[in-house]
């Protein structure tokens, strides 16, 4: 894990780095109350994907919360970004909502589908 920037409000973001000290990833956390915490901007550049830094990102947030004593883990992507349901899956995330999105979208795409998941942390 490369660097972590607090926010002090029970959240933060933290950035992956090479071996030249280049961010190849991201990842943040807001604090929606005392028991929830809403994951956003997982992020790996395309040249480090498949090579586990979703992953590891994931697990760091995940254990931060756990720290943190938050129960549920939420978040939203769409369903375009395949790689990640399935990683959010695997890391025992459930999709607990499904709408379309059809705000700001340009031309091709009518709609597309946002999923939200959960995770519940012991």
């Amino acid at each position: 894990m490369g660097q972590y920037f607090d926010d002090t409000f029970g959240g933060g973001f933290w950035v992956a780095t090479d071996e030249n000290n280049r961010i190849i990833g991201t990842i943040a956390l807001d604090k929606v109350n005392c028991n929830t915490a809403t994951m956003k901007w997982l992020y790996v550049c395309s040249a480090a994907r498949g090579k586990g830094i979703g992953h590891i990102l994931l697990q760091h947030v995940v254990r931060y919360c756990k720290k943190q004593h938050y129960t549920e883990l939420i978040l939203q992507t769409t369903e375009i970004h395949t790689a990640a349901i399935q990683l959010y899956k695997k890391h025992g995330f459930t999709i607990y909502n499904t709408y379309l999105d059809n705000d700001n979208l340009l031309p091709p795409i009518p709609s597309l589908r946002m999923y939200q998941f959960r995770k519940l942390l012991p």
